[in-house]
């Protein structure tokens, strides 16, 4: 199941952007599958950085920020296969934002927002110490 769809790239972007981004040039896929394939690069990107956070990938509830960075860089992807010299700023910055939330969430600086499972975790190092509630210093 991909993270986002092509819905989810027109409440970005208009449909006359898109049908530009994905048009097939000659000998290419059909414009479709350039879409598809944007979507699925983006998706796997996304992948590579929660995989030390989740087990279980893709992700079966799909959070809003991940859906947004799905098609944030599905689009930062479109842009750049037909003007990989001149992606528009503003796709340049988005796909930025993105990738950095990613690296905090694989980090754990960042939450995905979504609910998972204990088994879903990780192995992590855990650490508990006790505090004295009552010492000498007290009275």
């Amino acid at each position: 199941m991909a993270y986002s769809t092509q819905e989810d790239i027109l409440k970005r972007i208009r449909k006359r952007e898109l049908d530009k981004l994905i048009e097939s040039l000659d000998g290419e896929p059909d414009s479709a599958d350039i879409l598809t394939e944007a979507i699925s690069t983006a998706d796997s990107i996304i992948d590579g950085y929660l995989k030390s956070v989740v087990k279980a990938l893709p992700l079966t509830e799909v959070p809003e920020a991940v859906i947004d960075c799905s098609a944030n860089i599905a689009i930062y992807i479109l842009h750049s296969r037909i003007q990989y010299h001149d992606v528009p700023e503003f796709w340049k910055e988005r796909y930025d934002n993105c990738i950095s939330y990613l690296k905090d969430v694989s980090k754990g600086l960042a939450n995905i927002e979504a609910v998972i499972d204990e088994d879903d975790q990780q192995d992590s190092l855990k650490a508990y110490s006790n505090e004295n509630v009552f010492n000498r210093n007290l009275y």
